[in-house]
């Protein structure tokens, strides 16, 4: 079973029990990971915030006059992309080339397509596609992203080298 794609709120009862009750869910449908929450916030006028480090949200959550709660998405800025934001500007085109090759072969000697698609097509249901990465990514921290991705991907047994190799592959993709 998964735990931690749902954040939940503690009730003590009079006879001091607590109950645990699920405040926010649907992080995770079936086997799809949609969002993984990460920290909450409270503001003084009682507004709740959670942060999703795997869509890049903030959700806010707002108290309603008849007891129940509003839940709005704050999506984090994102960069514009291109070549100079995402760092890929400071590779020569040869130093570009070559990295996207030793990239590829990461990429397809850890067995990544298996769970990533690489377009929004995905070769499966349940591929998570590489899109967007350039509006969220530079390379040193998608290289970075790497030594501790979001589960449930798992922690590939890759030196710095390969982790930017395979960082510029990403990257440099149309």
């Amino acid at each position: 079973v998964a735990d931690g794609y749902k954040v939940v709120s503690l009730h003590w009862q009079s006879d001091g029990s607590i109950v645990e009750r699920d405040f926010l869910s649907g992080f995770l449908g079936g086997e799809k990971l949609l969002g993984r929450p990460v920290d909450i916030a409270e503001a003084s006028d009682g507004t709740i915030f959670i942060s999703d480090d795997y869509s890049g949200s903030i959700y806010r959550i707002t108290a309603r006059d008849a007891g129940g709660a509003a839940v709005s998405s704050l999506t984090m800025p994102q960069r514009q992309g291109g070549a100079e934001e995402s760092g890929l500007a400071s590779y020569t085109p040869e130093q570009r080339r070559s990295l996207a090759e030793l990239g590829k072969s990461a990429y397809q000697n850890n067995a990544c397509s298996s769970c990533h698609a690489l377009d929004l097509s995905g070769s499966s249901a349940s591929a998570v596609p590489l899109v967007g990465l350039a509006e969220r990514y530079t390379v040193a921290e998608l290289a970075s992203f790497f030594t501790a991705p979001t589960p449930p991907m798992p922690v590939f047994p890759l030196n710095a080298a390969d982790r930017e190799a395979l960082a510029v592959y990403l990257l440099a993709r149309p």
